[in-house]
């Protein structure tokens, strides 16, 4: 049971950006899967661990009402949001689109 829980942590932990790079760099499942793990791991660890924490925990108290999880969804979106962000801006936007334009 503990690996499998270990194992669905270090997923979710790549997999924060999967949607916000399929909508806004427009790529499919594979190769955002691909840039979200590159994303997650790259330096620094830290910012990206903290991020899952809270981005988990906002997810897990405000699901436990229903009306909360009215306020609870969209503020954990935008700081998920906000982390991609500065996650673009640090690795450089255009670097990011030429990666992904050469492995199609």
């Amino acid at each position: 049971v503990l690996p499998g829980i270990i194992l669905g942590l270090l997923i979710a932990f790549g997999c924060l950006y999967i949607v916000p790079l399929m909508v806004d760099q427009k790529i499919g499942v594979v190769e955002s899967v691909k840039e979200s793990w590159r994303m997650s791991v790259s330096k620094p660890v830290t910012d990206q661990i903290i991020i899952a924490v809270v981005y988990g925990g906002i997810l897990s108290v405000g699901g436990s009402f229903f009306i909360t999880l009215l306020f609870a969804q969209p503020l954990a979106t935008f700081i998920l949001l906000s982390s991609y962000d500065e996650k673009l801006a640090l690795a450089g936007y255009e670097e990011i689109e030429e990666e992904i334009e050469e492995e199609m």
